[in-house]
């Protein structure tokens, strides 16, 4: 568990700056051996990451806890928006410590997840990802409810949906039901121009990966708290 002092964290927690946090965690395509999660905040002048945790294991609870060691050092903390990518783990925990926020998806991370579905051969859509990801897209962009309703007609009356019943069973039992999450006609109007992705966080464990841990990467955890 680590924040680049107190003071400063409270500064950036204040609830008139973080009305969206981020969590990120992108020590998945980074291969380390622990979850490692950065915590990041919308401020007046730019996104500011105010810590970082390591946890034994990604369950509900123990990105709970870490979390409420963060609210312990700024009990007013309340965000009203919170962006992660495609994680129960991660959405169950924030909803249970921050019952009045809402949790997004991350469009980059979304984006990812629906090209590395599609390119599976055993999912029947890899040679028509062409004509399936445009009707997901547009589904995702729709600024109305109207469009979010005809988009989403138009997936269903596409020959790649009525012809594989994987993509069906695929997006009508895990994103559909999200769709408050990740389409943007949903999501409040000033957060549609500050940000639609935590993909910079991802950049930041870059940095963590290639500067400060460069000969380190191969230790364990407790060696790598001496760094």
């Amino acid at each position: 568990m680590f924040s680049p002092g107190s003071e400063g964290f409270s500064t950036c927690m204040d609830n008139r700056c973080a009305c969206l946090i981020l969590l990120d965690t992108t020590y998945r395509t980074c291969r380390y051996s622990v979850p490692l999660f950065f915590l990041c905040v919308r401020t007046h002048v730019c996104y500011a990451m105010v810590g970082l945790f390591v946890t034994q294991s990604e369950t509900t609870a123990d990105v709970k806890e870490a979390l409420q060691v963060f609210k312990e050092w700024n009990p007013d903390w309340s965000p009203s928006h919170v962006m992660v990518d495609f994680s129960e783990v991660e959405i169950s925990a924030l909803e249970e410590e921050f019952q009045g926020s809402k949790v997004l998806l991350c469009d980059f991370h979304r984006e990812k997840a629906w090209v590395e579905w599609c390119r599976k051969k055993d999912h029947g859509v890899s040679y028509t990802q062409d004509s399936l990801l445009p009707l997901l897209r547009s589904i995702a962009a729709a600024s109305t409810l109207e469009e979010f309703s005809s988009r989403l007609c138009n997936l269903q009356e596409a020959k790649v949906w009525k012809d594989n019943e994987k993509v069906r069973a695929w997006f009508s039992n895990k994103w559909l039901p999200e769709a408050k999450r990740w389409v943007h006609v949903f999501r409040d109007e000033d957060l549609k121009v500050a940000i639609d992705t935590n993909n910079g966080v991802e950049r930041q464990n870059e940095t963590l990966k290639h500067s400060h841990l460069e000969g380190y990467k191969n230790c364990s955890l407790s060696e790598m708290l001496t760094v």
